[in-house]
């Protein structure tokens, strides 16, 4: 067993299974299956197949099914069948069989064999293969096929039907009806509602009260405190202390140490060494090494491998394989088969099946069968049946109905009903009611009032309460309180006390208590109980009881039993069930059946059927029904009701009630109450009082608190406190702590603390612990 899943090279009738999954390297007809997905290593036409996936070349090893696993071919190796790495192919490296960026066909580039970039078809580009972008339709433009990007609508624009973008009120700026962008108060910009954006504090940039931008400290400039951006060190500028952005090597730009970015290598480029993108084959596409992208078969294309894009099948366009959008059925349009939208029922709109949108009953809106929204009960407006919002009780305002938030009792403040922040009992501190942290019980730190941690009691170990890790009762081991592992009953072994794998009743094996596995019932095989896999009936094949894919029923494909997309009804187009998207119904657009956008009702904004939007009510504009923005209380602003932003209070701002931003204390700057950020004590930064960043201690810098970064230590690294890189410790290589690395013990080589990787053991090579692959048993792998 393995990781107490199941049994792994277990001989049943000359097969093996792996994981209760399926079955490896078991001959059925000369074809050898892996994990019931396909067949490995089987030779078709010469060619190796692999999880049905692809097939792979003779006379190479694969590893989980997946891949090649440093199999020499042409001089270059796989990597877990993702792709190849560092294999130079006409002086190209791909890596992780992911694609080519920026390669030019036919004057469309690729990104991440996800789509088109930049590609101008009829006047319009595409972004992913989601949508289009920058599509000048009616003068709107379009962005991922979400909403309407710059549409000029009462000298408004809109932004992936969210609210509305650069839309001047009373001088301010609104982004996504979140906050006010750009607008200027007291010589501050404020961004979301969060912070200060590029306000001027002492030569110094805020960003969103996390940290500084573009603050000019010793010529380096940094970034929300993670670390130096454009810093030019030895002709290489590195990038949040990740790695090196655009430093050229060799003629190649790296990227964040990933893999090189825009190197131009026989005029084909690389993107973090994933893989090649816009391989021309067969005059066919391949992205990612997945499937074939933009092949045109019979008049169809195929992305992915999924399925039919944009595949004109008598008037109806097919996306993914998923199913049929747009499709007309008595007047009423489909969405991924979840249910009706905008059908009109007693003069009630359904969405999804959930239940009424905006039906007035007694006066009152439902909204998804949830509650009452906006309906005036008592002076008191409910939301969603949750709670009353921003109602007075007791000089305390309700929030959801959960609790009270920065409600003063005994000295110490509530927030949301769940405990107590920072209040100071017995010497111990407890946050949010869960436990005492670091407090010293008994020689045992308590974490989150989970439990006891490394605490030694009767010679076992507790993690977090959940159980004792490693105890032997009664010769069995218990991991985690779940169950008992390995445990042998009644000839059959238990995991986690989930169920009983690869026990043999009646001659089928039951994988997890799920279902059963391989049995064949009727000449057809169930899968985890779920459904019938590839059994043909009605001419139909169904998958995992989900639906019926790629059957033609009436000329129309379904998949998954989802929807239809993509049919145009009345002008209007559906999109996955959910709702109609840029649909004029009044003179109101639906988005996604969630709610009405840019609606103008009473002179106010409706958005997602959540709240109001930018809707003045005595001065104050509300936000999604969740608090007032911007509204100027006592000279001090809330934000969501959370807390004050940016008031004023003794010199110091409060941020969401959380803590004081960018206060001056003694020379140091507080962040979210969290700890301090950018103060100089003894010449060492804090950030959020996790740890140090780039102090410089004996020689070695910290990072967070966590470890010591490329501290040389008797010629060892450290790195995060996990453990020691690259150190050479009898001749063997630790990483992170986890393991040892390519470490040679008796001809074997572990990996991560996992397993052995690639060690002849038997004639057997063992991959990760996990299980043996390649091992020739009775001639079988």
């Amino acid at each position: 067993t393995v990781y107490g899943w199941s049994r792994l090279d277990s001989l049943i009738d000359g097969a093996y299974t792996v994981y209760g999954w399926s079955r490896l390297d078991s001959l059925i007809d000369g074809v050898n299956t892996v994990y019931g997905w396909s067949r490995l290593d089987s030779l078709i036409d010469g060619v190796y197949t692999v999880y049905g996936w692809s097939r792979l070349d003779n006379g190479v090893y694969t590893v989980y099914g997946w891949s090649r696993l440093d199999s020499l071919i042409d001089g270059v190796y796989t990597v877990y069948g993702w792709s190849r790495l560092d294999s130079l192919i006409d002086g190209v490296y791909t890596v992780y069989g992911w694609s080519r960026l920026d390669s030019l066909i036919d004057g469309v580039y690729t990104v991440c064999g996800c789509s088109r970039l930049d590609s101008l078809i009829d006047g319009v580009y595409t972004v992913y293969g989601w949508s289009r972008l920058d599509s000048l339709i009616d003068g709107v433009y379009t962005v991922y096929g979400w909403s309407r990007l710059d549409s000029l609508i009462d000298g408004v624009y809109t932004v992936y039907g969210w609210s509305r973008l650069d839309s001047l009120i009373d001088g301010v700026y609104t982004v996504y009806g979140w906050s006010r962008l750009d607008s200027l108060i007291d010589g501050v910009y404020t961004v979301y509602g969060w912070s200060r954006l590029d306000s001027l504090i002492d030569g110094v940039y805020t960003v969103y009260g996390w940290s500084r931008l573009d603050s000019l400290i010793d010529g380096v400039y940094t970034v929300y405190g993670w670390s130096r951006l454009d810093s030019l060190i030895d002709g290489v500028y590195t990038v949040y202390g990740w790695s090196r952005l655009d430093s050229l090597i060799d003629g190649v730009y790296t990227v964040y140490g990933w893999s090189r970015l825009d190197s131009l290598i026989d005029g084909v480029y690389t993107v973090y060494g994933w893989s090649r993108l816009d391989s021309l084959i067969d005059g066919v596409y391949t992205t990612y090494g997945w499937s074939r992208f933009d092949s045109l078969i019979d008049g169809v294309y195929t992305v992915y491998g999924w399925s039919r894009l944009d595949s004109l099948i008598d008037g109806v366009y097919t996306v993914y394989g998923w199913s049929r959008l747009d499709s007309l059925i008595d007047g009423v349009y489909t969405v991924y088969g979840w249910s009706r939208l905008d059908s009109l029922i007693d003069g009630v709109y359904t969405v999804y099946g959930w239940s009424r949108l905006d039906s007035l009953i007694d006066g009152v809106y439902t909204t998804y069968g949830w509650s009452r929204f906006d309906s005036l009960i008592d002076g008191v407006y409910t939301v969603y049946g949750w709670s009353r919002l921003d109602s007075l009780i007791d000089g305390v305002y309700t929030v959801y109905g959960w609790s009270r938030l920065d409600s003063l009792i005994d000295g110490v403040y509530t927030v949301y009903g769940w405990s107590r922040l920072d209040s100071l009992i017995d010497g111990v501190y407890t946050v949010y009611g869960w436990s005492r942290l670091d407090s010293l019980i008994d020689v045992v730190y308590t974490v989150y009032g989970w439990s006891r941690l490394d605490s030694l009691i009767d010679g076992v170990y507790t993690v977090y309460g959940w159980s004792r890790l490693d105890s032997l009762i009664d010769g069995v081991y218990t991991v985690y309180g779940w169950s008992r592992l390995d445990s042998l009953i009644d000839g059959v072994y238990t995991v986690y006390g989930w169920s009983r794998l690869d026990s043999l009743i009646d001659g089928v094996y039951t994988v997890y208590g799920w279902s059963r596995l391989d049995s064949l019932i009727d000449g057809v095989y169930t899968v985890y109980g779920w459904s019938r896999l590839d059994s043909l009936i009605d001419g139909v094949y169904t998958v995992y009881g989900w639906s019926r894919l790629d059957s033609l029923i009436d000329v129309v494909y379904t998949v998954y039993g989802w929807s239809r997309l993509d049919s145009l009804i009345d002008g209007v187009y559906t999109v996955y069930g959910w709702s109609r998207l840029d649909s004029l119904i009044d003179g109101v657009y639906t988005v996604y059946g969630w709610s009405r956008l840019d609606s103008l009702i009473d002179g106010v904004y409706t958005v997602y059927g959540w709240s109001r939007l930018d809707s003045l009510i005595d001065g104050v504009y509300t936000v999604y029904g969740w608090s007032r923005l911007d509204s100027l209380i006592d000279g001090v602003y809330t934000v969501y009701g959370w807390s004050r932003l940016d008031s004023l209070i003794d010199g110091v701002y409060t941020v969401y009630g959380w803590s004081r931003l960018d206060s001056l204390i003694d020379g140091v700057y507080t962040t979210y109450g969290w700890s301090r950020f950018d103060s100089l004590i003894d010449g060492v930064y804090t950030v959020y009082g996790w740890s140090r960043l780039d102090s410089l201690i004996d020689g070695v810098y910290t990072v967070y608190g966590w470890s010591r970064l490329d501290s040389l230590i008797d010629g060892v690294y450290t790195v995060y406190g996990w453990s020691r890189l690259d150190s050479l410790i009898d001749v063997v290589y630790t990483v992170y702590g986890w393991s040892r690395l390519d470490s040679l013990i008796d001809g074997a080589y572990t990996v991560y603390g996992w397993s052995r990787l690639d060690s002849l053991i038997d004639g057997v090579y063992t991959v990760y612990g996990w299980s043996r692959l390649d091992s020739l048993i009775d001639g079988n792998h």
